[in-house]
């Protein structure tokens, strides 16, 4: 079942150049009793946003079942730029960046409505077997989703 968060990165959720762009409104659940957003909610949009996108060029959950695997986060890095607060629009930008043979790398940006950076987190995805929970080295018929350029 999609998060509300996801199901409007889903909704309004475009491609441009292997990027996927999209628009959310921040809820008023996502802000804690300092009255800003909790890191924990960003944790779960940059999930989303990766869902969204991997949705929207086709790479479901039942195409992971069909295929046998899916991605699951390894490590991941953030960067908090600016206070967010409830009400407030945001863009979020994701894309895979880079890849080796078992896991990619996602960079993720938020922006607020004056286009400033506010968060800019990586993520690094292994691409694991459901059947075994081990990793699994990425299928040509998955990297043909993503624009998933070579590792450095």
């Amino acid at each position: 079942m999609p998060t509300e968060i996801e199901a409007q990165l889903s909704e309004s959720g475009t491609i441009v150049e292997g990027e996927f762009r999209s628009r959310f409104v921040v809820p008023p659940d996502a802000v804690d009793v300092l009255g800003h957003v909790n890191n924990t909610e960003y944790v779960r949009w940059i999930q989303d946003a990766a869902l969204a996108h991997s949705n929207l060029v086709g790479f479901t959950w039942e195409a992971c079942q069909q295929i046998g695997g899916a991605f699951v986060v390894r490590r991941q890095t953030i960067d908090y730029l600016r206070e967010v607060v409830q009400g407030q629009l945001l863009e979020v930008r994701t894309r895979v960046e880079q890849s080796t043979p078992m896991s990619a790398l996602r960079q993720t940006e938020l922006r607020n409505e004056a286009g400033e950076l506010v968060l800019t987190a990586q993520t690094v995805w292994v691409f694991m077997s459901l059947e075994t929970r081990r990793p699994l080295r990425i299928p040509p018929e998955v990297k043909a989703f993503f624009t998933m350029p070579a590792g450095r």
